[in-house]
């Protein structure tokens, strides 16, 4: 069985509007045409080469991806660049390419709602806004409470286990007892001020600089720093269960190529762990 990859763009863009997506972002239909024939469809962060073959492989006709394959404009499509050379690579192989972005870290039930499920956040509201976006203001964080006030260091490996990330940090005194905490998928290091502005005693984000870092230590606020992947990673089993429960006639995957980028010295490189239906852990 198949379905057109328009009505897939349909359900998708339900769950995550596009009205919700920053002005800088490309999400939408990005290889493709919204009028083919969709029976399988690959799910993953990115839109690596490794994911792509996998898709070549699988024989796939969409894959959906989080971060968009490109942001800038591109200039020419040939073998000459690494973009150019996986776009030839789905163009070739009739394989369609939707991305679902910063629409998908702000729609209810998305990236952030799940990281703050996840994290055993009570109360969790939107607080963190992105004034750069087209239509209506959308969150790029939660704020919510603890179920009981815990240290910093305790809230660091819980951040840890719950993302199944041994890389996690925090600044400040790991001793000092956490209530309130902002959290913010991805890269949230621009958020650091409202954060500490909504009474967060804790943010919780990735990829945070070391300017950030003083930033948030100077304003008596603690930062828990996460990996980037495994605070966005999250978001796949719940996108397919979505999918799922509007199309049960194809087939959906979560990519097993998806990996971290990164490896530890002295460590043995291994794919990352992804988290796929059968993890009870991670919220549908």
């Amino acid at each position: 069985m198949s379905v057109k990859l328009y009505r897939i763009i349909e359900a998708i863009e339900k769950f995550a509007p596009l009205s919700l997506a920053a002005v800088w972002d490309n999400c939408g239909l990005i290889v493709g045409r919204s009028g083919k024939n969709v029976s399988k469809i690959i799910l993953a962060l990115d839109a690596t080469p490794a994911v792509i073959k996998e898709a070549v492989n699988k024989e796939a006709d969409l894959i959906v991806t989080h971060h968009p394959l490109t942001f800038n404009p591109v200039k020419n499509i040939s073998d000459s660049t690494p973009i150019g050379e996986s776009l030839l690579e789905l163009a070739e192989n009739k394989i369609a390419l939707y991305s679902a972005h910063t629409n998908l870290d702000s729609c209810k039930g998305g990236v952030n709602d799940v990281l703050a499920e996840l994290l055993g956040l009570e109360e969790a509201a939107p607080s963190f806004f992105d004034a750069n976006l087209a239509g209506e203001k959308s969150s790029f964080g939660k704020t919510g409470y603890l179920d009981r006030k815990i240290t910093l260091e305790q809230l660091a490996k819980r951040v840890g286990e719950a993302l199944n990330d041994d890389t996690v940090t925090y600044t400040g005194d790991g001793g000092v007892m956490i209530g309130k905490v902002g959290c913010c998928s991805g890269s949230g290091g621009m958020f650091i001020d409202e954060a500490a502005k909504s009474g967060c005693e804790a943010f919780i984000t990735g990829d945070i600089k070391y300017a950030q870092a003083l930033q948030a230590l100077s304003q008596g606020m603690s930062l828990v720093n996460f990996g980037h992947y495994q605070s966005e990673v999250i978001i796949l089993n719940k996108l397919k269960t979505v999918l799922s429960e509007e199309f049960d006639d194809i087939v959906i995957e979560i990519s097993s190529a998806g990996t971290l980028p990164f490896n530890i010295v002295g460590r043995t490189a291994q794919t990352s762990k992804c988290y796929f239906e059968e993890d009870t852990n991670v919220p549908n």
